[in-house]
């Protein structure tokens, strides 16, 4: 097994990238949703995070007043920050302490392109009355239910594309915009094209969020 490898944020140094998520994580807890962050330490620790970010620059803009706590567009929350022009945005501490890689965007940007898909699938089933996970049959929640691709997810997109001749590492991805949380494809026909292929061929069901994230990738 490979050593695991320290992140340096400003003056902090972790042992290694969970133990650096594991303090954004704490961070972002202790705040409530539209909260200031105005002690100086972790006020100072962000500003050492978002240097760190794959768009800092953009991110920075003309330079930041403050950073505060807001919703993340998935029913979450994220950190945020003020611009000194008044300008806000968003920003992934995940981004920061490992920045995702061409695959992992594309990948996101599959996903939030058939999204409404696998929302309606949620929405529909909470409307018809108790829902059950399919594997395990506990009763679930909104929050603590996952709407699962039978077939993995990246099975299919490695279907789709092998239709279209390409590979998801080829994939380009829309820049970040302020307000905008979803990365989303910049070739608006493969968009149309995938959430087309994805409605015909997925195969969903709602399982626990607990048996999701857990599921053997080899099932």
């Amino acid at each position: 097994m490979g050593r695991k490898k320290e992140v340096r944020v400003g003056a902090w140094v972790f042992a290694s990238q969970s133990d650096a998520q594991e303090m954004c994580s704490k961070l972002l807890a202790a705040y409530e949703i539209g909260q200031e962050i105005c002690e100086d330490v972790a006020a100072e620790f962000l500003h050492a995070l978002i240097l760190r970010h794959p768009e800092a620059e953009t991110k920075v803009g003309c330079g930041i007043s403050r950073f505060y706590v807001d919703h993340d567009g998935f029913k979450g929350k994220c950190f945020h920050l003020l611009r000194t022009d008044g300008t806000r945005t968003d920003f992934s501490f995940k981004s920061c302490i490992k920045p995702p890689t061409a695959k992992e965007e594309a990948l996101a940007a599959l996903r939030s392109e058939v999204c409404a898909q696998t929302q309606k699938v949620k929405a529909d089933a909470f409307a018809a009355g108790t829902v059950r996970c399919a594997v395990t049959g506990a009763v679930l929640t909104w929050e603590s239910a996952h709407v699962d691709h039978v077939v993995f997810f990246e099975q299919l997109v490695a279907a789709f594309l092998e239709q279209e001749r390409s590979v998801v590492e080829s994939l380009k991805v829309r820049p970040t915009e302020d307000g905008v949380t979803s990365t989303w494809l910049v070739d608006r026909g493969l968009a149309e094209r995938w959430a087309a292929y994805h409605r015909e061929h997925a195969v969903l069901r709602i399982t626990s969020a607990e048996w999701n994230l857990r599921r053997p990738r080899n099932t």
